[in-house]
């Protein structure tokens, strides 16, 4: 069973009211099917009035052996008609909750997306390499071999030993050179900003001696990994990982220091009434969101106009219908249905925005 990430352009647009329900992991000496039943259980206690629908597609989910990890917390969403999307999580909730509302809790899966990096892994050899191309809703992995005709270095003996070496040489920099032309390829496609290489020293040295000025800019090399080991990714994943977060703390570093910036020259909404205003009025580029999962507080937007506001009387006035949900839930619909990008804070921290969110004006 593998459930598709809930992506916003198909959640907003699907029929509501929605159900989420978040389930706690199960510990190695637990029973699986009576821990999901439990923590379903204490969720659905939770919910009011939730969609049939959507409670039996739950229901039939929870009922795969496959619905759960063992270290990870399960985050399910389901619509009105039974459509169903799901995440893991590192995360853990004390016991398992569930919500019903207009809009779907996509805080946790904008958050865990944010956290993957488009990258590419090259773990190459003097015949060619393994690449591993990870983009934020799938990871694919490709196995380039070139010339193996004269890979390994011969000892003759006598004169002609120096032009066999010589032709093994040239061997690994052209089968290198493809490769760095395909990682390159694979970079663009892709929007790559990380790629890590490791493995057969004279191999990754000719790789990077062919890399275009693009690919040098985003490329590492760490030690360790080889194509022959059983999963030639394993050994260099930590340093990936480690490489990731750096970007991800660079990234929310850079755009909080525009929002301190920005609150000296009125550049910025802070608070959400300002924000969820001018969001309605297409003026903001960039929104700033904690989503604290204990965080009830309500907010109103019109579905057809894109258009929200913290009262109802607001909406009203303009001749629109308003309806209620979530204060985050609202702001992050609002942000992505008039193009803002979405950062999400991983806590309400000293130089972030009001209330949690906060916006970057558009220039």
């Amino acid at each position: 069973m593998q459930l598709p990430a809930p992506d916003p352009a198909t959640w907003y647009a699907a029929p509501g009211p929605f159900v989420t329900c978040w389930l706690p992991a199960l510990a190695a000496n637990e029973d699986p099917a009576h821990r999901l039943r439990l923590e379903w259980r204490h969720a659905q206690a939770e919910l009011v009035d939730p969609p049939e629908a959507a409670l039996a597609a739950i229901n039939g989910l929870l009922a795969s052996e496959r619905a759960h990890q063992d270290t990870s917390s399960l985050m399910v969403f389901a619509d009105a008609e039974g459509g169903l999307a799901g995440l893991h999580l590192a995360a853990q909730p004390d016991t398992g909750h569930g919500w019903v509302d207009a809009l779907p809790r996509l805080g946790p899966a904008l958050m865990a997306r944010q956290h993957v990096v488009p990258h590419i892994v090259v773990v190459a050899d003097r015949a060619g390499a393994d690449i591993e191309v990870v983009d934020h809703d799938e990871a694919a992995e490709e196995h380039l071999d070139g010339d193996t005709t004269h890979l390994h270095r011969s000892h003759p003996g006598g004169w002609s030993q120096r032009r066999y070496q010589q032709r093994a040489e040239n061997t690994w920099e052209r089968n290198a050179k493809g490769v760095a032309e395909e990682v390159d390829a694979l970079r663009e496609q892709v929007g790559a900003r990380l790629v890590v290489v490791a493995g057969d020293p004279r191999a990754v040295g000719f790789l990077i001696d062919h890399a275009s000025d693009r690919l040098a800019a985003v490329l590492h090399h760490v030690e360790g990994a080889g194509r022959s080991d059983r999963d030639p990714f394993a050994e260099v994943s930590p340093e990936v990982h480690r490489l990731e977060e750096t970007l991800v703390v660079g990234d929310l570093e850079a755009v909080l220091d525009r929002f301190v910036a920005g609150t000296a020259n009125g550049g910025v909404a802070d608070g959400p009434e300002r924000t969820l205003a001018l969001l309605g009025q297409g003026r903001v580029a960039d929104v700033l969101v904690h989503d604290d999962p204990t965080d009830e507080r309500r907010a109103w937007f019109a579905p057809d106009a894109r258009q929200a506001a913290t009262d109802p009387d607001t909406l009203t006035a303009l001749g629109l219908t308003p309806v209620e949900g979530r204060l985050v839930d609202v702001t992050l619909w609002a942000a992505h249905t008039t193009g803002a990008h979405i950062h999400m804070l991983p806590a309400a921290i000293s130089n972030g925005p009001s209330g949690g969110i906060g916006g970057l004006l558009r220039g």
